[in-house]
């Protein structure tokens, strides 16, 4: 069952990440922005949206510390990986 489950979340995965990138070339075409920073735009947004689902379910769980550490320590750790 987990093979399954495995299986179908890769597919699904694969489909949206064409699709992103199929959609960003249009909103990049749209706004005349550029690829590039349409690119670093859909990443930057794709990267924090873990960070994003933890705070919300830590907030939903009543717990502010764990949304406020995974805040700080997430960008602390990506500042520091990518500085």
């Amino acid at each position: 069952m987990a093979w399954l489950t495995f299986v179908i979340s890769s597919i699904i995965l694969v489909i949206a990440a064409v699709k992103l990138a199929q959609y960003g070339d249009v909103i990049a075409v749209r706004t005349r922005l550029g690829g590039m920073f349409i690119g670093v735009l859909l990443l930057a947004g794709a990267t924090s949206l873990p960070e994003m689902l933890t705070m919300i379910n830590s907030f939903r769980a009543q717990t502010p510390g764990l949304a406020a550490g995974n805040m700080f320590g997430s960008n602390m750790f990506n500042m520091l990986l990518l500085a």
